[in-house]
């Protein structure tokens, strides 16, 4: 994905990205992204046009993104491979 997107490293391990088409974005913007292609309505694009709440969005997703390595699903993925884990700082 990255030598299609131009996404670096750095990028990629710090948030989450959409990426079709003429469209690339990240870390909220692209869970809302997601979540409505998902679910075939726009719902979550619209909550952006809500002032405050993009702000909002963004400050919850940079603190899950924080302490994602704390949350269900990652630890699997760490004992899998424990070379790709880095620990908690």
């Amino acid at each position: 994905m990255r030598d299609r997107s131009g996404l670096g490293v750095e990028q990629t391990d710090q948030a989450v990205w959409f990426v079709a088409d003429q469209v690339m974005v990240g870390g909220a913007r692209a869970v809302a992204v997601t979540v409505s292609v998902a679910l075939g309505t726009r719902v979550p694009l619209m909550l952006w046009k809500v002032p405050g709440l993009p702000g909002l969005f963004d400050r919850i997703y940079t603190v899950i993104a924080d302490h994602r390595r704390r949350l269900p699903g990652d630890e699997p993925w760490c004992s899998a491979n424990p070379g790709e884990c880095e620990p908690d700082t």
